[in-house]
């Protein structure tokens, strides 16, 4: 194999995904098997791509003569971009791969033209490689677009053959007056959509119809009373990167720490004060973390009136949280979980409804038991953000530095085994750090329970991951500035705290019932 030379790496690549069909029908398979196996050949060219330095990636994924194949066809092609935007977008974003669109967006459907601008508007500041996906594109609409934008209107006359054009008569004289149906070379129809040189200046050098772009090369096009003169040599590329997705960067890490520390102030100052403060925090985060799982699971519209009734159970949560009849408040969420469970019984509707009532409820509930009112809540929750905290951001830098196998590739890709080893120990220290600021360490008890709190926190990352990603959304909401949801901030906190939770209400059942102080029984004091 020719050794790998860095220096011979373009900086602008095109793929033209095409034979997907022709794979399938070879193998004796349907033609959407190849369009889903195309799919996969597309992500491993992304990965490879940004690996070896190639800065633009250009996928010719859906041309504007596509729509001429099989309704079927069509409909499953449609299907697999939604797919790959709504399960890989995080992932890429995560790897710093900026997503640019380029086509026909004018008669794409509803639900496929906000996941492009999704797509795009979230990886903007991203400054690794750029995919360029052209989606309902081809060179003769965008050029017929471009002329009947120049010529305002106004007719345009080709100086070599002094005729007048409208539309998109000025692409098919380009081709020696014959139409594309009657095209002699095969593959003219199919290339003829992605004229990358020398009209794209360069970028990209494809040898094919060299006869049929000679003669529209050398050609003036006359629109009005103006000249158009297209380039007779390949113009000089210039760097396309601007000053721009610095600024937006900057901008967005300005943002992001400025929400951080705003919201980790209003947190620290509740944990502080404690008692009916943390308890409006409690209910705060609660009714946010259902109002964000109804919105990813699309409960509004699939079940108004089950939604409904979610909203009235976390209200009765939020009432119980805040009149301090906590003694009462998980039977409460119970009724509420079963009342639901029911009407998604005889309704037929989502069972994520009773779903994200147990998921909110909870976050409500065991937050505001663990801080309490008293000095040794105060410390279990600071005991319970150490874990989680340290869990999270070494679990991060973790992996990044070591890497290795993948804890959960099909939920989140990004997470590795180091990750998740290196963050479950800097979580056991960071609340062993904590208790012996205040207490002295005798045995094992308290690292045992940071342990089972940080692989909780963990498995909240994770089902937050599985959640998003079943409904193909990168972030639970953008209620927070640069943040994205509260989900997103809270999901490790959730389960750490939760299983403390569990915990605790195991040993007051070991205990004979007896009432003692929620932070006593979890730090065990």
């Amino acid at each position: 194999m020719q050794e790998f030379n860095p220096a011979s790496v373009p900086a602008h690549v095109a793929i033209i995904m095409d034979g997907n069909g022709r794979w399938a029908n070879a193998r004796g398979l349907p033609r959407t098997m190849g369009h889903r196996k195309g799919v996969e050949a597309v992500r491993g060219a992304v990965r490879t791509a940004a690996e070896i330095g190639i800065r633009y990636l250009t996928l010719f994924a859906f041309s504007s003569e596509n729509w001429n194949r099989p309704e079927n066809e069509v409909s499953d092609l449609m299907g697999l971009l939604k797919a790959f935007i709504r399960r890989d977008l995080a992932d890429l974003h995560r790897e710093n791969v900026r997503i640019r669109v380029i086509g026909d967006r004018s008669n794409l459907s509803g639900d496929i033209l906000p996941l492009l601008i999704e797509a795009e508007e979230t990886t903007i500041a991203n400054t690794g490689i750029t995919v360029v996906i052209a989606f309902n594109y081809g060179a003769r609409d965008e050029l017929a677009r471009a002329m009947r934008r120049l010529a305002g209107g106004r007719g345009c006359r080709s100086s070599a053959a002094g005729r007048d054009y409208r539309g998109t008569d000025i692409l098919d004289d380009r081709y020696g007056g014959h139409s594309r149906s009657r095209s002699h070379h095969p593959d003219e129809r199919r290339g003829a959509s992605l004229q990358l040189s020398p009209l794209a200046g360069g970028l990209l050098r494809i040898a094919v119809h060299s006869g049929p772009l000679a003669g529209f090369h050398a050609r003036d096009i006359l629109c009005g009373d103006r000249t158009i003169c297209l380039p007779r040599a390949p113009i000089r590329r210039t760097d396309p990167t601007d000053s721009g997705g610095r600024l937006l960067m900057q901008a967005e890490l300005k943002l992001r720490i400025a929400s951080g520390l705003v919201l980790a102030a209003v947190v620290l100052a509740a944990t502080w004060i404690g008692g009916f403060a943390f308890q409006l925090l409690s209910v705060a985060i609660g009714l946010l973390v259902y109002y964000e799982w109804s919105t990813i699971t699309k409960l509004p519209e699939r079940d108004f009136q089950g939604n409904a009734l979610g909203w009235l159970a976390q209200v009765v949560i939020a009432g119980l949280v805040l009149l301090d009849y906590m003694h009462i408040s998980l039977p409460g969420l119970a009724l509420c979980v079963l009342a639901a469970a029911l009407w998604v019984l005889i309704k037929g509707t989502s069972w994520w409804l009773p779903g994200g009532i147990v998921y909110a409820g909870l976050t409500s509930i065991s937050l505001a038991a663990i801080r309490g009112a008293d000095y040794l809540g105060l410390m279990a929750m600071l005991f319970v953000f150490a874990v989680v905290w340290a869990t999270d951001i070494f679990a991060y830098f973790t992996g990044r530095a070591i890497g290795g196998p993948k804890l959960a590739p099909a939920i989140s890709p990004g997470k590795t085994w180091s990750g998740a080893i290196g963050g479950a120990i800097f979580g056991v220290l960071g609340g062993v750090a904590v208790f012996m600021a205040h207490f002295s360490l005798e045995d094992l008890r308290i690292p045992v329970i940071a342990l089972v709190l940080s692989v909780a926190s963990q498995i909240g990352d994770l089902f937050e991951s599985f959640v998003k990603r079943r409904f193909g959304v990168k972030d639970s909401s953008r209620l927070i500035p640069g943040h994205g949801g509260v989900m997103d901030r809270v999901d490790g906190l959730i389960f750490a705290c939760i299983a403390a939770l569990a915990l605790v209400l195991g040993q007051f059942l070991l205990a004979g019932g007896r009432e003692v102080a929620f932070g006593a029984i979890l730090l065990g004091l």
